[in-house]
Formats: C-alpha cells, structure tokens, sequence
C-alpha cells in the first residue's frame, strides 16, 4: 500500500471558465431552529452527509464547545444547503456543526460512540453528560437554538450555483470539483460514477487501494464517461464546465446508457490493464545525453494519458488490440519519448482545447496505423524481435553503452524507414530510445555522401481515398500542374541548403504519419510544396516564408467554374468542417480566384526560426493530419459528383 495514495494524481491546470451572461440564482433564507433541522434530518428531508462530503472528522472537544456555544446563545457561521428537483435538501456548508448538533442530540457520533460532552470551559459541571442527562432547560436551550441558513433553490443555474458553492468552500481543507459536483448532481449517474470507481482492476491501475478520499478515483470515472458521451472533437475548455455539463446532463441516466457505459468502462480496463498494468497512465521519460536511459513515471499519475488511452480503446473490437499489445506499448511509448508536441499536449496546458485536439488525434491515428486494414509497409518492428535483440546483445548501435531496461530499448532501422528501408530483421538494430530520436536525418547512406536523388522513385501508396502525386518546383502564385512543369523544367535548381534542409526534415515527420506527402523529395529551391489530384483537381501545400508556415488546401481543377462551385459548398459546410478541425480557417472564395483555397492561420514560426523548427514542422504536420480529416467526407461527396452538376445540385 502506498504511503499517500493521494499523491499519484496530478494537478492539471484547468483554464477559466465564462459565467457572463443571464444566469440567476435563487435563495431562501431563514432561522429555523435545531430541533426542526433535526426533525426533518429524520425524516430523510434533509442530507447531513451526501457522498460528497468528507467523513465526521471534528472531535469530541471541539463538537461539545460548539453546543456549549448554543448554550451561550453564541451565534455560528451560516449553514448553507442546496435542494434537490425532488425537494430534498443537501447541506453545502455546515456539514460538521450539524453533525456535531444531531449526534449529541441521538446519543451516538458518526462512528457509533458515546456523545459525552467534554472540554467545556464554562458549563464545566455538564463535562461527561449525555443530551438525556441534561436537565430539560438546558435541552430546550439546545433545542431551540436558532441557526442562520440559506438554502439554494432547485431553479438555480447549475453553473452558477457550482461557481457560489466553490466561493464558500473557504474551510481548512476546501472540497475539491468534484466532491462539490457531486453535491450539485446527485443522482442515478452519480451513483454510477460511484460504483465504477470501486472496480478492483480500476483500482489496481490507479495503484490504489481504497477509494481516494478526495474523489480524485471518481472524477476520472466523470471524465471517461464525459468523452465518451460527448467525444473530443465536442470538447471545449475548461474543462470543468464540460464534466459539469455532462453530470447536469445525465444526472438520471438511463438503464440503457447505464448499462452501455458500464461495460464499456469494465472492457476498457481489462484492456488497459493487459496492455501497460502498473504503468498505466503513467509517462515513459526518454533519455538524456548525459544519461540515455530511459525510464518510467513510478508515482505520478497522467490524466492525459488516460483520457486518450480510456477512450480509444473504448471504441476498438478487444481481441483485435490484445492480438496487438506489443506493437500498441511500443507506439506509445515512441509517442511519449519522440513527439513534441505529443508530449506538451499532456504536460503543459494539457485541459486548452488545442492540447486535447492535438493529443487525442495524434494517439487516434497512431493507434489506427497499427489496427487499421492497410497494404502499406509497416514501419514499427515486433516486440519479438526486440526481446530477440535485447537477449542476444543489450547494447546500444549508436552509443555502444548498455541498455538497462527493455522498454528503453528502440529497434531502429538501419537503413531509414522513409528513405524506403524495409522493416525485416537484416534491417533491423538495437538503441537506446534517445540515441535513435537523436540519431541525424542525414545519415543516409554509408558512403557519406548524402546523395538523395533517388527519392524522387520512392512510391508509397496513400491511405486516402483520394490518391494524390507530388510536385515541387519554384514559387508561384498559382500552382496548376502545368505550371509547376513548366517552370520546373525552365528554371536553373538554385539549391537553398536551409529550405532543403527545413522541408527535409519536415518530411521526415511527415512520412511516418501520413502519406500525402509520401512521393515527394525535398529540391532545396522552392519554400513551399505541393502533393496534387490532376484528375479530381484538388492540391494540398505547405507554404514556409521567413516568419510564418501554413497548410493550404487547394481547389485546382481546369475548370475554375468547377473550383467555385467546390468551394462554395465546402464554405457552406464551414462551421462543421472547423468543428472537426478544432479552429478557424483562412478562406479564400472570391469568385475572381481561379484557384480558390482555404488555410490555417500562421504557424509559431517561419524559416528564419531555425531553433524552432523541429516545432514547427510537428505543428504543419498536425494541422495537416487535422485538416485532411475535417474536409475528407465532404471530399469524398465532392469525388461523386458528375462534371455537369454542381455539388448542390448532385446532392
């Protein structure tokens, strides 16, 4: 058992919530006495200690000092309580005073002892008495002791009244989201979270064994059921109004969605446990040049990761991810230790809307390249081969130092994967994950000479629908394959090393992603390049100038009325296009274009960022692998149309 199993959860920086606008509160306030609070306390009207509340946790002392309070007719703090749409009241703040007023007057505390009071100061003589051994004015005194309370009605915004409910959370140990969530929305759904965060291997994974005293356990059962109902791609920051709206919700959840969410979650953790047991959601930390082992997170717990990891797998077929647990353990792993802006999606700002897009997708895809049907050569080598090499010789190709432990272990292709090197045994070497992520683009060929002319014969097939040919050439406004030729074949090849440089090693991420740009070689006198469909009339871009980059999207056809009327319905369907992307598109429509486009804002940087690079060409290729999968249905429906109609029309 853990010393502070409270202490494997991280603390993830949420960002602020928006509560303008016509939002109202209602409120009932009065001085009832204790003995009518009691009353309806027994009666079952009123809840003392919902479950969201902490345990009794005053003791005998400071319990009897507060009924020697009421004898000295000592006013108390406000208690504070919110009522159910079934009328039933719930206290908010006041829990512990109630509970010390109720016990004394029952004979009995919470934990079933003796209520005797004890460390009076100045009703001494009633030291040791219980409640039916005072005398009867001294019980009236109790009993008739007013108390000041203001009740939350049941009409009241929720996010409001979650918003007041956190500002008078001011005591020495204030309730966290969730224990005030689940004092806002009781329920079926909550009882449900409840449950499931009892599971015996959702505990295992978490590394814990009793349920977290601050419901740390119950708000991840919140958050899987959250994405699950709603999907990433509905997300919006911050992230306590989306658990908030989805506990509002499905507050009395159906028997059907129980039962569905139910399984699903119990599914999900038997694969997740098969998959990384102990360490699941937690990081894999590459190494360092100083020292290149790698190792695992022993403690700390990444909600992040188990966001991604929770909800991918809830929607995957069992027997086919178990068929593939090493290849997936190996993926993640690469993932954590090789991809930016993977890893600053679920480290830094991990709750913005742009951190869970981009780790969501990056995962997604990741997972869909090993699980998906494809003809494509893969590019990940077996965990069999790797233990092979791990077993037979430890040591590391590159650094030649010993490496420790097998999941730091890489197996790097020797001849590089996107040059065209096969993954198979011959090609095949042992290192340590840094090494190979150090490991220079430029190490191509073993007589050094760098020579890259022969990439221009490389053919991988796409795995879009929609097949598209590469071109390069010298900058230009319009980008038809005609004049690409044209001025391919007319101008002198002035080569840049910096822009081949930048666009070398931009496809280098790009290839191991996604293959729109997979028949393309970097020229090194262009700052753009260009991947086109002659046939259908669609171009995709990516443009480098000294201080910004961009992925454009082009609509390319011969006939520039066919281009008009494809943007004009894919301009129609703006909003949901830029709903799946995540953000806003720069739109290009003017009926004037010949080749109308649209494309995303500025990237972080531009060519003159050389230190940012590696930055960049992951953001240009995340936004690419985003792009192409807002627009690909409305592509698709475009692909069917007949050349005498417009989209419109066909549809």
């Amino acid at each position: 058992m853990q010393e502070n199993q409270d202490d494997i959860f991280d603390d993830e920086i949420d960002e602020p919530d928006d509560l303008s606008g016509d939002r109202k509160i209602y409120t009932e306030q009065g001085d009832p006495e204790v003995e009518s609070l009691h009353k309806r306390y027994k009666r079952g009207r009123l809840n003392i200690q919902p479950n969201f509340q902490r345990q009794f946790v005053w003791d005998k002392v400071k319990s009897s000092r507060l009924i020697e309070s009421a004898l000295l007719d000592i006013p108390i703090p406000i208690i504070y309580l919110s009522e159910d749409k079934d009328g039933k009241e719930n206290v908010i703040d006041g829990q512990q005073r109630l509970t010390a007023f109720f016990s004394f007057i029952d004979d009995k505390l919470p934990d079933n002892s003796e209520f005797k009071l004890t460390g009076l100061n100045v009703f001494r003589e009633l030291n040791g008495k219980k409640f039916n051994q005072l005398s009867e004015e001294h019980q009236d005194k109790i009993m008739t002791y007013k108390i000041r309370v203001i009740k939350f009605k049941k009409e009241s915004d929720s996010d409001l009244q979650f918003e007041i409910f956190t500002r008078l959370n001011t005591g020495s140990v204030p309730l966290n989201d969730q224990e005030l969530r689940n004092c806002v929305f009781r329920g079926r759904f909550n009882d449900l979270i409840k449950e499931l965060s009892q599971d015996s291997n959702f505990k295992d994974l978490l590394g814990i064994e009793r349920s977290d005293s601050r419901m740390k356990d119950r708000e991840l059962v919140l958050r899987f059921a959250a994405f699950q109902f709603n999907t990433y791609l509905n997300y919006n920051a911050p992230i306590k109004k989306f658990l908030n709206n989805t506990m509002e919700k499905y507050q009395n959840i159906s028997a059907a969605d129980e039962l569905k969410l139910r399984d699903t979650f119990k599914n999900t953790i038997s694969i997740i446990k098969s998959l990384l047991d102990k360490n699941a959601f937690k990081r894999f930390y590459c190494g360092v040049e100083k020292n290149k082992s790698g190792k695992w997170e022993t403690k700390q717990f990444n909600v992040s990761l188990f966001d991604i990891l929770m909800y991918s797998f809830a929607r995957e077929d069992k027997n086919t991810v178990l068929q593939n647990l090493d290849r997936i353990k190996e993926a993640l792993i690469d993932l954590m230790t090789s991809d930016l802006d993977f890893i600053n999606s679920i480290e830094l700002s991990t709750s913005s809307k742009k951190a869970v897009t981009i780790r969501f997708d990056k995962w997604r895809l990741t997972l869909q390249t090993i699980l998906g049907i494809g003809t494509k050569e893969p590019r990940c080598f077996t965990y069999a081969l790797k233990k092979e090499l791990f077993e037979e010789n430890s040591t590391c190709a590159i650094c030649g130092n010993r490496i420790i432990n097998i999941d730091d272990a890489a197996v790097d292709h020797i001849e590089q994967y996107w040059t065209g090197g096969k993954t198979i045994p011959e090609n095949a070497r042992l290192t340590h994950r840094y090494c190979n992520n150090a490991r220079s683009r430029i190490e191509l060929f073993e007589d050094g000479s760098n020579n890259i002319a022969h990439l221009n014969s490389i053919s991988t097939k796409p795995s879009n629908n929609i097949q598209f040919s590469a071109f390069s050439g010298p900058e230009t406004t319009e980008y038809s394959e005609n004049t690409v030729h044209k001025k391919t074949i007319n101008n002198p090849i002035v080569k840049d090393e910096r822009k081949y440089k930048f666009f070398e090693q931009f496809l280098s991420v790009c290839n191991q992603k996604t293959h729109i740009f997979s028949k393309i070689s970097p020229q090194g006198y262009q700052n753009w390049i260009r991947a086109a469909n002659g046939k259908m009339g669609f171009a995709w871009v990516i443009h480098i100038s000294s201080e910004t980059a961009k992925v454009v999207f082009y609509l390319n056809s011969t006939s520039p009325e066919k281009n008009r009327n494809r943007i004009n319905y894919l301009f129609s369907r703006k909003e949901k296009i830029e709903e799946r992307f995540g953000e806003s598109f720069d739109w290009h429509t003017k009926d004037s274009l010949k080749q109308p486009c649209f494309r995303t804002f500025d990237s972080i940087g531009g060519m003159d960022n050389e230190d940012q690079w590696p930055t960049i060409q992951n953001d240009l290729v995340e936004k690419l692998i985003r792009f192409e999968n807002a627009i690909s249905p409305y592509i698709t429906e475009i692909s069917k149309t007949k050349e005498t109609k417009t989209v419109e029309e066909h549809l």
